[in-house]
């Protein structure tokens, strides 16, 4: 028998030198595709918050809810408010916490100035899932994705327990970042969507 002597094929060291470069690009990846993941699903909690307010919104002037009276606002937990697509769960796969998940919609009368009497409403947002992801109390259109709690198990959210909820005007301005003009001096509970 001949033996082939011109046998082209790699050497151990280049296959060594292939494996480490390999292992090098894999390195850089993962961390950049992890990110872009968290990234993506922080943006997806902030559609969905804005989802449940549009809904709580059109439950409520579609008489569902009560809207509450001038000075006065009402808590409707997300798990009373039915999506279209119906999930229930965050974007990060857990269910959300009954009582640190909810809508609040606010009835801060007439603004000053108004000839046309029409009521000014503002719509805030509340959301915890069981893995200590959420966004804390925020206005409806100051949520951005920066504001998403991320792995924080001991994260607590005001909670709407109830019996009430406590929640003081500076805690609604806050939840504004103070780019809200309230014209009430207090506001209080009038409807709790736990009955």
């Amino acid at each position: 028998m001949k033996l082939l002597k011109n046998k082209k094929g790699f050497t151990l060291i280049e296959l060594l030198a292939v494996i480490i470069i390999l292992g090098v690009l894999m390195a850089l990846a993962i961390p950049s595709m992890t990110q872009l993941i968290d990234t993506s699903r922080k943006k997806t909690y902030v559609t969905t918050a804005q989802s449940y307010i549009r809904q709580a919104r059109y439950d409520a002037f579609s008489d569902i809810y009560p809207l509450p009276e001038v000075g006065k606002y009402i808590v409707i937990p997300v798990s009373k408010i039915e999506l279209e697509s119906g999930q229930k769960k965050s974007p990060f796969g857990s269910a959300y916490k009954d009582d640190q998940s909810y809508v609040i919609i606010l009835n801060d009368g007439v603004p000053s100035g108004s000839t046309t009497g029409t009521v000014k409403y503002f719509y805030f947002v509340a959301m915890l899932d069981g893995l200590g992801n959420g966004v804390a109390l925020k206005e409806e259109n100051s949520i951005v994705p920066g504001d998403i709690i991320r792995n924080n198990l001991n994260a607590s959210i005001t909670k709407a327990t109830k019996t009430a909820l406590s929640i003081t005007k500076q805690q609604f301005q806050t939840a504004c970042n103070n780019g809200c003009s309230f014209t009430q001096s207090s506001y209080q509970l009038s409807y709790n969507g736990y009955n």
